[in-house]
Formats: structure tokens, sequence, C-alpha cells
């Protein structure tokens, strides 16, 4: 897989805060070829090590983020209308007509707000308990929905010319493999152990910066949203 198809694949994947797993699997997949030890917390950070060549015994750990901002389904009406609160911070004026997927079944669905010609003129902001999504259901049970399933942004991976991509979650996820996989980091001789980090649950609550502290290593860089 090259480089731009593995930024894709990363890009397109589901991780809304809370549920990383699908993201997890696909950079422990890139990675394992490359370090000499993977391990997954209790919390779900993955910690790589590439052992270095030098006597020092001097660490370096490189971290990034991978989860992304989303919803969190709240409630469903009997309409089948999916209430939902946001994960993260997001810019409530983009979303109305933002296409989603809901719950471990990805269900396709686009995010509805007040008909244009209802709101046309008021200049009204947009309020998170004014969306819904619409899954194309006609009643509850029709949606496959439950309270507490994530919702995440359909993933719009693109080219621009030779050396431009576009995409979500690139702001980390794309440092996650740069930073651990053969093709960038690894590819030196590191004279200092290095340990990759890629950490869940930053873009809702910084518990995953926790892996940071506690592999108290003896320098680092991290990559993400602040």
């Amino acid at each position: 897989m090259t480089l731009r198809e593995q930024l894709k694949t990363l890009s397109n994947a589901v991780g809304v805060s809370g549920g990383e797993q699908d993201v997890r699997k696909l950079i422990i997949d890139a990675i394992k070829p490359h370090v000499e030890q993977i391990t997954v917390d209790a919390m779900g950070n993955v910690t790589a090590l590439r052992k270095g060549t030098g006597a020092s015994s001097a660490r370096v750990m490189l971290a990034a983020h991978m989860d992304e901002p989303g919803f969190m389904v709240t409630e469903i009406g009997d309409n089948g209308l999916i209430s939902v609160n946001p994960v993260g911070p997001l810019d409530l004026r983009v979303l109305p007509t933002k296409r989603v997927l809901v719950g471990a079944s990805k269900t396709p669905g686009v995010i509805l707000w007040v008909p244009i010609h209802r709101s046309f003129g008021q200049n009204n902001l947009v309020e998170v308990d004014h969306l819904s999504i619409d899954v194309g259901a006609d009643d509850k049970a029709g949606t496959g929905a439950k309270p507490g399933d994530r919702v995440a942004f359909v993933g719009d991976f693109a080219e621009f010319g030779r050396n431009l991509v576009r995409g979500k979650a690139l702001d980390s996820r794309a440092c996650s493999v740069d930073r651990a996989s053969e093709r960038r980091s690894v590819l030196v001789r590191f004279v200092r152990s290095v340990h990759g980090a890629t950490r869940h649950r930053r873009t809702r609550c910084a518990r995953g910066g926790a892996t940071n502290q506690a592999a108290a290593r003896d320098c680092a860089a991290r990559r993400g949203l602040q």
C-alpha cells in the first residue's frame, strides 16, 4: 500500500472520540512490521517501540491522536429522526446537509436543519438542539441506532495535483503512521529509542494524554488539536 493509499484509508476510517477501534486496528497493522513492541493500554492508547542503536538510555516519544470530532446519539424519535450531541469541537454553522455514518453499522444519513424557506432572513444561529439526523427510516426501529452510538462524518479524501490531499482527521492520523512506519521516521537509524504513541479521546477530554505522562520519556513531540 502506498503512502497516499494509507492516508486515504486512515482519513476515511471512522474514529469518533471513544470509538476509535477501527482506526486503532489500521494503525497497528501499518506499524507492526516496523517496530519491536506494541502495547495497547486499558484506555485504548497505542504505544510502539523502535529500539535505538546507541548506548544512551535516553528515550524519545512522538505522539499523535487517532480520534476525531463527531456526535453521540441521545434520542431516536418515533418518526425515525435521530437527536445528537457533539463529541469534540464542531462549528455548528457548517453542519446542515453534512453526510454522516451512524453507529457500528455505519448507516448513512444526513444532518437536517430548519428548511431554508422557514429560516431565510432570520439570521438565526445554528443550535445543536435544532439539528437531527435522517437515515431514511420511518420509525425508531428502522434507524438501527441506539443512544450512545457514535456518529461520524463521511470521509471525502481527495488528491490535488501531485503533492496535495484533503480529507477529515488528517491533522494527526497522518502523523500516526508517519512517525511510526518505515516510510518516514523509522527510515533513519535512531541512536536513541523512539516510542510512537497514538492517543484516544484526545478530541473529547484529553484522556489519552495520560499515556504521555505515564510513558515518562526523556523527550516528546506531539501533533494534534490543542
